[in-house]
C-alpha cells in the first residue's frame, strides 16, 4: 500500500500510463494492497517474483500478544497456524519462556491436522515470570518432508512490568481535552488513568501516582484541601488552565508560572513554539519538526511569567511571533514535580495529527513525555546514562545518550565517557561517547538480536564513576512466514486497475501490452505568451521603417 501511495504522491501531477509492481505478493506491514484507493488512476502490471508452487509445509503464519504484561499475571496469546499437503499428520505448537534463566516450555497444545489446506487458530496462557523486556519463542513440529522449517518458529517480546501507574483526572466539568488526556495515556498500557469530577472526587494519595487537575482551581470548585494534600504529600501535578480556572488560586498551588489574566472576557488564540534549550526529555524528529504547525489553543489574555528554577518546554506563538510566555512549563521543589499547560483546546491537536498523518502518534507521544516526565523521579546522580529507546529490534540502531555533572550540577563534558557492551556469548566490545554541545552520544549501529549488558565509565572528581545496564535487540522474523508467491493478490491487483499479471519469463512482452491500452494516450500542452512590439527590436525596427517610406512616398508624390 505504501508503494502505490508513494507513486501518487510523487507522479499526481504527470500523465502516467502504467505501473509496473515487480513483487511476491507477499506484505506483513501496513494495509491491504487491494483496498488502497488508485487515485492514479492507471493500470497495474504485476510482475510476480518468487516460486508459486505450494509445498507440503507448515508455518506459524501469525502470532497476537499483549506488548506488556504484569508480573506474576497470566496472559493469552493467540496463534494462527497453517498447513498444506500435511493432512493426517500430527503436531504440538508451544510456547518457550525463561524459568531459572533456561527456555522452558510453559503451555503447549497438540493437534491433528485434517485438511489439506489446514488453518486453525490457538490460544495458548503464559505466566509473566521475570520482569523486564522478555523474548518468548513459538514452535509447531516440524516434518521431514518440509523445504522450509523457518516459519515453524516465531519470537515475540513482552515487556513485563512490576505495577501499573495510577493517573487521576480530576476536572471542573466534561471537556473534550479530558478524553483527549485519558487516550493518549490509555495507549501506553502501562497506565492506569481514572477520571473524575470536582463536584465528587474521591483521593487517596498513596493509590495515586499523579494527578491531573482540568481547570482546577475554579470559581465554582475550589478543591483548597485537595490543593493542600497534593502539595504537603508531594504529589506530582499537571495543571490543564482553561476559561473555568481561578488564577489566583492557581499560582498558590504550584511552583512553575505566575498568570495574571486580563479582563475575563478576552481570550487569545496562540500556538506552540518548542524551546530547543529545554532538556527534560527528548523529542522524537515527528514531533519535534511537526508540533509547531498544529492548530491553536485558547488562553487568557494576560501576562504570563515562569517562576525561579521553572523550565520552560513550549512558549505561546501568537500569528508568527514567538513570544516569552510560557505554553508548557514544569517546576520541581521540594521533591514535588508540576507542570502547567496554560490553554485549553488539545482535542484539535489529536483531531488534527489523524487528519494529516492518519495516526495519534504526535500527540499521544507529547503527553506521554509530559506526564513521564513529572511520574519519574528525578536522577540525582552526576553521571547518567541511559538509551534513547526502551527496547530496540534488528533494524534499529541501537545510541545511547550520557550526561555528566560537575560539583554544582553545571553540566560538563571535559572527560570522556568510555562504554563496554557484552553480549549474551560474553563478547566484549569497547566504544567511546562523543562529545556534543554539552553531553555525550553514543551510536552502536545494528546488533544482532539477543540481550545485552553495558556499562559506562567516566572519572568525577578524580573517581572512577560506573553506570551499567541491560538491553534487548529483538528478532524480525516476519519474512520468513511466508516465502511463496501470493499470486491470487497479484492477480486481483492488476484486474482492479485494468492491468495484466505477467511472468519474468514475459517480461519483453510488456511494451506491447502497455502500447495495446487504449488507456495510454499523450497529452499535449499548448502555451500563448504576448510580448509588447516594442520588446521585439528588429521587428519593430521594420515595422517603422516601412511607415517611414509609405509617409515619404505620399508627401513626394502629393497624396495624403
Amino acid at each position: 500500500s505504501q508503494v502505490l501511495e508513494t507513486a501518487y504522491r510523487t507522479y499526481r501531477n504527470e500523465n502516467i500510463g502504467a505501473i509496473l509492481l515487480a513483487t511476491d505478493g507477499n506484505y506483513n506491514k501496513g494495509s491491504h494492497p487491494l483496498y488502497t484507493n488508485p487515485q492514479l488512476q492507471a493500470p497495474i502490471y504485476t510482475l510476480v517474483m518468487g516460486d508459486t508452487t505450494h509445498p507440503k509445509d507448515i508455518s506459524i503464519s501469525a502470532v497476537y500478544h499483549n506488548d506488556i504484561a504484569y508480573l506474576g499475571d497470566l496472559f493469552q496469546v493467540h496463534v494462527d497456524i497453517r498447513a498444506h499437503l500435511l493432512k493426517g499428520k500430527k503436531g504440538r505448537l508451544q510456547i518457550l519462556g525463561k524459568k531459572n534463566g533456561k527456555f522452558t516450555s510453559l503451555d503447549q497444545k497438540d493437534f491433528v491436522i485434517e485438511q489439506t489446506d489446514f488453518f486453525k487458530s490457538y490460544t495458548l496462557s503464559i505466566p509473566a515470570l521475570t520482569s523486564g523486556y522478555q523474548r518468548y519463542i513459538v514452535k509447531v513440529t516440524q516434518y521431514s518432508d518440509e523445504i522450509n522449517t523457518d516459519n515453524n518458529t516465531s519470537n515475540f517480546y513482552v515487556d513485563v512490568l512490576e505495577a501499573r501507574q495510577k493517573i487521576l483526572i480530576i476536572a471542573d466539568g466534561p471537556h473534550p481535552d479530558i478524553g483527549t488526556i485519558k487516550q493518549a495515556l490509555a495507549a501506553n498500557k502501562n497506565n492506569q488513568v481514572t477520571i473524575q469530577y470536582a463536584d465528587d472526587f474521591n483521593f487517596s494519595s498513596r493509590e495515586t501516582d499523579l494527578v491531573v487537575l482540568h481547570q482546577l482551581p475554579s470559581y465554582l470548585h475550589p478543591v483548597s484541601k485537595l490543593l493542600k494534600d497534593l502539595k504537603e504529600k508531594h504529589i506530582p501535578t499537571l495543571f490543564v488552565t482553561g476559561l473555568q480556572t481561578k488564577y489566583l488560586a492557581l499560582n498558590e498551588a504550584q511552583d512553575a508560572v505566575f498568570i495574571r489574566p486580563g479582563n475575563r472576557a478576552k481570550i487569545s488564540e496562540v500556538t506552540a513554539s518548542i524551546n530547543r534549550s529545554f532538556n527534560g526529555f527528548h523529542l522524537s524528529e515527528m514531533l519535534s519538526s511537526n508540533l509547531e504547525g498544529f492548530p491553536s489553543l485558547v488562553t487568557a489574555y494576560g501576562s504570563f511569567k515562569p517562576k525561579p528554577n521553572a523550565q520552560v518546554f513550549l512558549k505561546q506563538k501568537i500569528l508568527k511571533v514567538e513570544t516569552e510566555n510560557p505554553l508548557m512549563v514544569f517546576s520541581n521543589r521540594n521533591g514535588r514535580k508540576c507542570g502547567v499547560l496554560c490553554a485549553e483546546g488539545i482535542y484539535k491537536w489529536r483531531l488534527f495529527d489523524f487528519l494529516h498523518y492518519h495516526t495519534h502518534d504526535i500527540t499521544e507521544e507529547l503527553i506521554q513525555n509530559i506526564v513521564r516526565y513529572l511520574i519519574v523521579k528525578e536522577d540525582k546522580s552526576r553521571f547518567r546514562v541511559k538509551p534513547t529507546q526502551a527496547f530496540f529490534k534488528e533494524s534499529d540502531r541501537v545510541r545511547f545518550y550520557a550526561e555528566r555533572y560537575n560539583s554544582i550540577y553545571e553540566k560538563d563534558n571535559s572527560a570522556e565517557v568510555d562504554f563496554t557492551l557484552k553480549d549474551s556469548a560474553d563478547n566484549t566490545y569497547k566504544y567511546t561517547f562523543s562529545r556534543t554541545e554539552d553531553a555525550y552520544t553514543l551510536d552502536i549501529g545494528k546488533l544482532p538480536a539477543g540481550t545485552y549488558k553495558y556499562t559506562a565509565s567516566t572519572q568525577l572528581d578524580g573517581i572512577i564513576k560506573h553506570k551499567s545496564g541491560s538491553f534487548t535487540v529483538s528478532i524480525i522474523d516476519i519474512e520468513n512466514t511466508k516465502t511463496n508467491a501470493n499470486l491470487p493478490l497479484l492477480l486481483a491487483l492488476a484486474e482492479q486497475s485494468g492491468g495484466q499479471t505477467i511472468y519474468p519469463s514475459q517480461l519483453d512482452s510488456l511494451p506491447q501490452l502497455i502500447r495495446a491500452e487504449h488507456r495510454l494516450k499523450p497529452i499535449s500542452y499548448n502555451t500563448v505568451r504576448t510580448r509588447p512590439l516594442i520588446h521585439l527590436k528588429w521587428p519593430l525596427f521594420l515595422l517603422l521603417l516601412t511607415l517611414s517610406i509609405e509617409w515619404f512616398l505620399r508627401r513626394y508624390h502629393g497624396k495624403y
